[in-house]
Parts: C-alpha cells; sequence; structure tokens
C-alpha cells in the first residue's frame, strides 16, 4: 500500500510591495533630441548675443608716424624707447613700440630685427 501526504494550504499573507521610488527624470528618445536641441538653441543665441558687441566699421583708423629702426646688439626696448623719446616717459614709450610691433614680451628683440618706432 501507498503512503499519501497532504499538505494543507496555510493562509500566508504577503508583504505590501512598497511603492515604487523615481530615481531620476526618464526621457524617451523624443524628449531627449528636444532638450538637446533646446540647449543647442540656446548656446546659438549667446553666441549671437555676443557676436554682435564686435564690429567693424568702414572708417580707416588714424595712422600713427613712425620711422624703422634695425635692433643691433645689445640694443633693448628701453634703449630704443628712450633714443626716440629724450625727455618724454620712456615707459609709455616703451608700451607704444610694443603695441606698434606686437610684441608680447618688452625683451623680444632679435638682432636684425626691424621694428616701427613712433615719432615724438
Amino acid at each position: 500500500m501507498s503512503t499519501i501526504t497532504v499538505y494543507a494550504p496555510t493562509a500566508t499573507r504577503r508583504a505590501p510591495r512598497p511603492a515604487p521610488t523615481s530615481t531620476g527624470t526618464r526621457l524617451t528618445r523624443r524628449g531627449r533630441l528636444a532638450v538637446f536641441l533646446t540647449a543647442l538653441l540656446l548656446i546659438m543665441l549667446a553666441l549671437v548675443a555676443i557676436a554682435g558687441a564686435v564690429t567693424a566699421t568702414s572708417q580707416a583708423g588714424d595712422p600713427t608716424p613712425a620711422r624703422n629702426v634695425q635692433v643691433t646688439s645689445g640694443d633693448t626696448l628701453w634703449d630704443i624707447a628712450a633714443a626716440a623719446n629724450s625727455g618724454g616717459n620712456v615707459g609709455a614709450t616703451m608700451h607704444d613700440i610694443a603695441e606698434l610691433n606686437g610684441l608680447s614680451q618688452t625683451g623680444a628683440l632679435q638682432v636684425g630685427q626691424q621694428i616701427a618706432v613712433p615719432l615724438y
């Protein structure tokens, strides 16, 4: 003879599931595209606003009367400025020479270099 075991179902309660919490905003492909295009539009508007501040004119600037000087061995910008504007402000003359020639450093002179020196 065989034995049959029957288990009676017991009533068990499951714990309630917690409500799903949002870990962030999820966007669809269309939403991501809309956010990207909006950001791109804002960047383009900012660039246009900044570019509007830079304006070129058709009027020519005032020419600065100058002469060319060749740098010799031992010359410094101070020496050239002092000789060009004797009795004047040598520091301001150095600044004018550097600005006229596009010199980034005051000691950036090379022997044999031709530089423009304003006439005072």
